[in-house]
């Protein structure tokens, strides 16, 4: 497995990102994907508010599975699974379990990367939508 480190997971370039938005008073908004896929229509719903659009739950909630032209030529390889669904779905290998679970058997330097990430991500949080 390839060595990971901090600037692998992006997180301090969206911490940057973060602080550029805030000093120019422009809004920050951070969605979970775990958090999308496991309550999506409260968590849409949400994210339409902070940005001030329209909700329509029948059109964001739900669609026909297969694939759309603007996937682009690469679909076949990254949307594979995603092209067989036809709404959020939340897997059930995360259910009650530790976000440090995860991490056991991993080599060091990934979990190493892993609580070097924390405060990052801990700092994105606060602009979570569903919050």
């Amino acid at each position: 497995m390839k060595s990971v480190n901090l600037h692998d997971t992006c997180l301090p370039d969206l911490c940057r990102i973060k602080n550029e938005l805030l000093k120019i008073n422009r809004k920050v908004i951070v969605v979970q994907n775990e958090t999308l896929l496991k309550i999506p229509e409260r968590t849409l719903e949400s994210l339409c508010r902070e940005l001030s659009i329209p909700f329509y739950p029948e059109r964001m909630l739900s669609w026909e599975a297969g694939g759309r032209p603007e996937d682009g030529a690469w679909a076949s390889h990254w949307y594979e699974s995603t092209h067989k669904k036809t709404g959020f779905v939340y897997p059930d290998i995360h259910e009650d379990k530790d976000p440090r679970d995860y991490l056991q058997g991993l080599p060091d330097t990934i979990v190493s990367t892993a609580y070097e990430s924390l405060p990052y991500y801990e700092e994105l949080l606060e602009y979570d939508v569903s919050n």
